[in-house]
């Protein structure tokens, strides 16, 4: 069980599509959830800027150009809990920022239900709520403690601990804490940094698309909300009541965070979890341009972003994910699979196949090639004749001076029995 899994969106797809007799139709009914998150995505981001803004327009394009982000929606047609994953993110804001204008019984639990959501679908939500946390104290620091926010933070944690009960009964603690994806690395922080970098410079191209705007002007674009931390909004600027400055405070606390994080794990994160981050960034930094030239002249506040989001959306749509096969998780799944099929189908049909868990790919092709092979989970009684591992997994170490490395297929290496007959 590890923290990747999509638990919600899973426990969803099966609770209410668990009694269809394939695996394809699993397929997808898990892409249906994924469109219909999608779109509930699309109606939270234009509710919310109609309520920041006061226009309807504006809110209606930058909504749209949310819709073609590819990392959005390339995820809402994946069978994973990505997009639900986004949509709990802009939930947990809207109701967040709804509550600082408005505090009410409704937006201090329906925030509390939307964080405990975002833990159950992916337990890297984590840096969106502690972000989410800091800014709350300082809020509440300039102004009075607020003891039943709070409150319902503590219930949203505790419902997310009997959620994963389960998984820390059959699992254990380590399984979520310990695993090779979270499990701190250490070393020079200086090396890691200059490894990290070129990654780093990636997350904009990731967020942005090959929009053409360049890594320096994206990272222009994505700080540019921070400005709202001091700039005075006007009187008459539409949704000037709406908290602008608190907004600004959340989205660096939460780059702050994400930032600290990295540097004190010393790892990369995947781009596919900081979806929910990249699509406020997108959003948020046309929004900040708006307010800007705004305040200069009020039709520019409206037509300068519109015209940018125009832009970058056909920008989107010509460098869409279907012409790009590395957007989504870095490499071509269709070759991947066809290579890895090919190689699966190649091992000898006489002699036994054991996948290390990380493996669970070229294991699932083998069932589907007709293969009978066991669980990459389940302990096994003899040392089979070929072992398959990922690049980031290794044989077991009681059986690793039996094999020797026979071929490598994508991320995936092939080994032999010493003793055995040859390949």
């Amino acid at each position: 069980m590890l923290p990747n899994n999509h638990v919600l969106f899973n426990v969803l797809n099966g609770t209410l599509f668990g009694w269809l007799p394939q695996l394809p139709w699993l397929l997808a009914t898990g892409r249906s959830l994924s469109g219909l998150a999608y779109l509930a995505t699309i109606g939270v981001v234009y509710r919310t800027l109609v309520s920041f803004t006061g226009r309807r327009p504006l809110a209606a394009g930058l909504a749209l150009l949310a819709a073609v982000q590819y990392s959005l929606w390339g995820f809402g047609c994946q069978a994973r809990g990505y997009a639900l994953y986004a949509l709990l993110h802009w939930l947990a804001m809207a109701t967040l920022l709804g509550y600082w204008q408005r505090p009410t019984r409704g937006g201090r639990w329906g925030n509390a239900v939307a964080v405990a959501l975002g833990y159950a679908t992916v337990p890297t939500f984590l840096f969106y709520h502690v972000a989410q946390l800091l800014a709350a104290a300082l809020v509440q620091a300039r102004r009075r403690f607020d003891g039943r926010f709070w409150l319902a933070q503590v219930v949203a944690l505790g419902a997310v601990y009997w959620f994963y009960l389960p998984a820390l009964c059959f699992s254990g603690l380590k399984a979520l804490t310990g695993n090779q994806y979270v499990r701190p690395h250490h070393g020079p922080l200086r090396e890691f940094i200059v490894t990290a970098w070129p990654v780093l410079r990636y997350y904009a191209t990731c967020c942005f698309g090959n929009t053409g705007l360049g890594d320096e002007v994206a990272y222009a674009l994505a700080l540019l909300p921070l400005v709202l931390l001091g700039w005075p909004v006007p009187a008459g600027t539409p949704g000037r009541s709406w908290p602008w400055r608190r907004l600004a405070l959340l989205y660096v606390l939460w780059l702050l965070v994400l930032v600290a994080g990295l540097l004190k794990l010393q790892l990369l994160f995947f781009t596919r979890n900081l979806l929910g981050l990249f699509s406020l960034m997108l959003v948020l930094g046309l929004l900040t341009l708006g307010v800007l030239v705004g305040c200069w002249r009020r039709w520019a506040g409206l037509a300068v972003p519109l015209l940018l989001a125009a832009w970058l959306g056909a920008r989107f749509v010509l460098n869409n994910p279907i012409k790009d096969p590395f957007a989504l998780y870095g490499y071509a799944l269709s070759g991947g699979y066809q290579k890895g099929l090919q190689r699966v189908e190649a091992l000898p049909s006489v002699g036994t196949v054991a996948f290390s868990q990380e493996s669970f790919y070229p294991y699932f092709l083998s069932q589907q090639a007709g293969r009978p092979v066991p669980h990459p989970a389940q302990r096994l009684g003899a040392a089979p004749d070929y072992f398959v591992t990922a690049a980031n997994d290794q044989l077991p170490p009681t059986l690793a001076p039996a094999y020797e490395p026979v071929d490598t297929v994508g991320s995936y290496r092939f080994w032999r029995h010493r003793e055995r007959n040859p390949w």
